[in-house]
């Protein structure tokens, strides 16, 4: 009997240290008793190195009267350095969709068209989930 005790509590040891050790675990944050010997243990907070999520941003390009444009070039610099991440052309519909964009950054998304001005070219966005209806409404150039 005592010998199943031991094997138990070795056991319970195992399931509950066996993550702090594991490389590729993903967010663990828990209050957990252990038990080792038969004596308990307080409980102890495990917290690992959280793993940036990707997500995309979308939206539609279009006029003032809805009608989608098409050929638009929109990209999506990261805020702090100006490098481009993603970049994309709307579709014959206005639609367009940046994906792998990684979450607790600001970015900035702007947009550009030979033949439409935009009034709000440019826009500051944090990322912490995805983000659709992220539109753009441009008027014809005067060109």
């Amino acid at each position: 009997m005592r010998r199943m005790h031991l094997f138990a509590a070795l056991l319970l040891t195992i399931v509950f240290i066996s993550p702090l050790f594991s490389s590729n675990s993903k967010v663990r944050s828990a209050k957990q008793t252990l038990v080792t010997r038969s004596k308990v243990v307080d409980r102890v907070s495990i917290t690992q190195n959280p793993e940036k999520a990707n997500v995309s941003v979308a939206g539609k390009v279009k006029t003032p009267e809805g009608r989608p444009i098409k050929g638009a070039y929109i990209v999506i610099r990261d805020a702090s350095t100006n490098d481009v991440v993603r970049s994309a052309y709307s579709s014959s519909f206005g639609f367009y969709r940046l994906d792998q964009i990684e979450t607790g950054k600001t970015y900035v998304l702007s947009i550009t068209h030979r033949r439409y001005l935009f009034a709000l070219p440019a826009q500051l966005l944090e990322i912490n989930e995805e983000r659709s209806g992220v539109d753009f409404t441009g008027e014809p150039s005067d060109e």
